[in-house]
């Protein structure tokens, strides 16, 4: 997988989009970049990664972060 714009962070929430439809949520359990455990992978990196989720994503599915703030 590759990160197009931002960044992935461990156990952050995200949903998985399918041909621009939500298709599940999920949260990210862990990262790799370059075969090492890895909190986060910004803008341009490749990564590989666990997520737990209900629904199992597909190659070609896009992986979107959600971040949430109170301010």
């Amino acid at each position: 997988a590759k990160v197009i714009d931002g960044e992935l962070r461990k156990k952050g929430k995200l949903r998985i989009s399918r041909r621009e439809s939500i298709v599940g949520r999920g949260t990210i359990v862990n990262l790799q970049q370059n075969k090492q455990n890895v909190d986060k992978v910004q803008d341009e990196g490749e990564f590989g990664t666990v997520i737990e989720s209900e629904f199992q994503p597909s190659p070609g599915d896009m992986l979107e972060c959600i971040e949430t703030s109170t301010e």
